[in-house]
């Protein structure tokens, strides 16, 4: 009777589903003294019914033993990245159940990989791909007798986690589907599934039984990752990409690669062996990081000024070139890269435009065709002011860190390049203040200490105000928020809602952080979207138009702030390829916030951009609610229990909630509990604190669960049934 009206298609798919059999096996299966864990058989059962029962329960506990291991297995991979010693631990580990065979416990695993990376970072994501190849690669396995895992196992894994695609959207809804696709068309790349497999997959999900809405919802679902799969293995170049689906870095951070090229350029300086530093650059195996080589070596170049090494370093990068080690692509935007960066670089090494100038001059005869925009561009971009500093404004002993000024500078010159030095270290200073607070805000998620910091900290530097200082750390927050989860990206939102809130701040004198500031982090931020983008290849931009539109929601910018973004951006001087390009990037990424902004119900949207969680792991919201039922149960005290729900905060994994309260009501079979229990769920749902849409979903769930806690509760079925004959006059028409 107190059930909303969109529930009712979920009670009725709940009560048609369940059969006689099953109802009197639910009320006769089980023994007398309620012991859902031994399993009564009717008087009639034969012996093979009872023979089959106790396989069945056997083979249950083999599978979920397995599950257990493959979890044991990939938590210690993730954390050593010893692919060997996993592949051992698959190959024999999950290979001892003697009610499971080893392909089913393979398949099993394959799943449980997919599902864990989809928790992890994009680094994690490569590091299991490769892990997979290595178990599907008889070579790479390293071990006699063929691969570890076989192509049956691989085809049975990849359709259970095709099939769980419905349940893992729930857990991810940012970007789960598109992740699973990746990994399904990575895996056919990587010849561990054959393109025909995905038709299977298709033709199976479109001409299996579909009797209910749920049904159709899931098949649809999972269609749509398997045609997402398809659509990216028919894409241009499409194995190149997606080899690095996950990012340039293959498995390593960007600043793992910069290190390890800074590490190779050193090297080769020093031993002058051009053949060991190709072989490096080799087995770093990572060509479409080759832009920061390029980048590098080019500042090298320019700091040498001319000498032996630097001519060593433009033979090696001409025959690296010229051998196509280094794509003309690659080398184009290492050297579009240096030019951006050249301003700042003239700070310390006053002669860098000069001596690059003369290098596109001296050097461009072998550049790639395509490079000649990038040169034109860098010559172009130098005015004979900027190389006259370039060429005199450095001491004779080409000192770069002091600054000598010509004889006929002034006085004020000389104290506005003292400045500018000095302006210039403070900069640094704060930047590096700003990403030490926000790896102490991410390890304890201590908001106030946090805030404590920032206002303290960043007001310190004598050259650099504080709302300059301030601005630095919000773009800081959000770039260093790209490297980590959605649960850390939510913690730094939340963080700058704190900073930027005069009351949630609890410091005296309104908010920590000015508006200005923000406005200024956050257009120094867009300015940045186009080299974030190479470090951030698959959800850059997204991220940080999401990152935008939530500050408008949390009012740290206005709406007018997106507008005069965009206006600053179409109205600059462009008057290169490079700057037109950096411009229509930073552009796509506002007007992607206006539009997220202008979208339906947007800051509800927004204010779960980083999924349902809201800054918690899924497992510790369910663990939260496990908690809050209990207490309630002990104490059947309403209040108490709608206070702990409100004080959550997540309305968005209510149907969590509805699941688990459904399963004690079935498990506490009538008694005083269930009642309780139905009291509470009918006062939420009727209050609407519980919302139609999510009762129904945690009732559809429920019932698709139903057969596995059957296993257990073998009495489940009927008094489902039974709750939703006996209650469905309070369920919303939907249900």
């Amino acid at each position: 009777a107190w059930f909303p009206l969109e529930v009712e298609i979920a009670a009725e798919e709940g009560i048609d589903g369940m059969s006689n059999h099953h109802i009197e096996n639910g009320e006769n299966g089980v023994m007398e003294n309620g012991n859902s864990a031994s399993y009564a058989v009717p008087p009639e059962a034969t012996g093979a019914a009872r023979r089959e029962e106790t396989s069945a329960a056997a083979e249950k506990g083999s599978v979920k033993a397995a599950k257990q291991r493959s979890n044991d297995i990939l938590l210690e991979y993730m954390t050593s990245l010893d692919v060997d010693e996993a592949i051992r631990r698959v190959a024999e580990e999950l290979a001892d159940e003697p009610n499971l065979p080893a392909w089913h416990a393979h398949a099993l695993f394959v799943k449980k990989a997919v599902s864990v990376a989809l928790d992890h970072r994009d680094c994690d994501r490569e590091a299991v791909s490769k892990l997979l190849w290595h178990l599907g690669d008889a070579k790479a396995s390293k071990l006699e007798g063929g691969p570890v895992v076989q192509h049956a196992s691989f085809k049975l894994g990849f359709a259970s986690l095709v099939s769980a695609a419905h349940d893992l959207r729930i857990d991810h809804p940012l970007e789960g589907l598109h992740a699973i696709s990746l990994f399904l068309a990575r895996a056919v790349v990587d010849e561990l599934l054959v393109p025909m497999d995905l038709v299977e997959y298709v033709e199976a999900l479109e001409h299996g039984e579909l009797d209910s809405p749920s049904a159709r919802s899931a098949a649809s679902c999972s269609l749509e990752v398997v045609r997402c799969a398809k659509r990216l293995l028919s894409a241009r170049h499409a194995a190149e990409r997606l080899y690095r689906c996950w990012g340039a870095a293959a498995g390593r951070t960007f600043a793992e690669i910069k290190l390890a090229v800074t590490s190779l350029i050193d090297e080769y300086v020093q031993s002058g062996d051009a053949d060991e530093a190709r072989r490096c650059l080799r087995e770093l195996d990572v060509p479409f990081c080759h832009h920061e080589l390029t980048k590098q070596m080019l500042r090298a170049v320019v700091e040498a000024r001319g000498d032996d090494k630097a001519k060593s370093l433009v033979r090696l990068l001409r025959a690296l070139v010229e051998s196509n080690e280094v794509s003309s692509s690659q080398f184009a935007r290492g050297l579009h890269r240096f030019v951006l960066a050249l301003d700042d670089l003239a700070l310390d090494v006053p002669w860098a435009k000069g001596e690059l100038k003369e290098f596109l001059i001296r050097e461009r005869a072998w550049f790639p065709l395509e490079v000649e925009i990038a040169a034109e561009e860098g010559i172009d971009g130098m005015s004979n002011h900027h190389i006259e500093n370039g060429e005199n404004g450095v001491m004779e002993n080409g000192n770069s860190a002091s600054y000598a000024v010509p004889p006929e500078a002034t006085g004020a010159a000389r104290r506005e390049e003292t400045s500018a030095a000095a302006e210039k270290g403070s900069v640094k200073a704060a930047k590096q203040r700003s990403n030490d607070i926000l790896l102490e805000y991410m390890t304890s998620l201590d908001v106030d200490e946090a805030i404590r910091r920032v206002a303290e900290e960043l007001a310190d530097e004598p050259n650099l105000p504080a709302w300059h200082a301030h601005a630095l750390f919000v773009k800081k927050a959000v770039s260093v928020a790209l490297d980590h989860r959605d649960c850390d990206r939510e913690a730094v939102s939340k963080l700058l809602w704190h900073l930027g809130d005069a009351k949630a701040s609890k410091l005296e004198g309104g908010p920590v952080v000015q508006h200005a500031s923000f406005k200024l982090g956050f257009a120094s931020l867009v300015s940045a979207a186009h080299d974030l983008r190479i470090d951030h290849p698959l959800e850059g931009l997204h991220a940080i138009s999401l990152f935008l539109a939530r500050a408008v929601v949390d009012e740290l910018l206005v709406p007018m702030d997106l507008v005069e973004y965009v206006e600053a951006l179409e109205h600059g001087e462009l008057d290169s390829p490079s700057a037109r390009s950096a411009a229509s990037c930073s552009l796509e990424v506002v007007r992607c916030a206006k539009r997220l902004l202008s979208a339906r119900h947007a800051a509800e949207r927004l204010y779960r951009c980083w999924g349902a969680a809201a800054g918690r792991t899924f497992a510790e919201i369910k663990l939260a609610v496990t908690s809050l039922i209990d207490e309630y149960v002990q104490s059947g005290d309403a209040d108490e229990a709608r206070r702990c729900l409100r004080e959550l905060d997540v309305p968005f994994c209510h149907h969590e909630l509805t699941k688990q309260m459904l399963r004690a009501v079935v498990e506490a079979r009538g008694d005083d509990k269930a009642k309780s229990l139905v009291r509470l769920l009918r006062a939420l749902v009727e209050s609407n604190e519980v919302s139609s849409s999510q009762f129904a979903r945690g009732l559809h769930r429920f019932v698709l669960a139903l057969d596995d806690l059957a296993l257990d509760v073998p009495w489940a079925k009927g008094e489902l049934k039974e709750f939703l004959i006996r209650e469905r006059a309070w369920f919303p028409l939907e249900v």
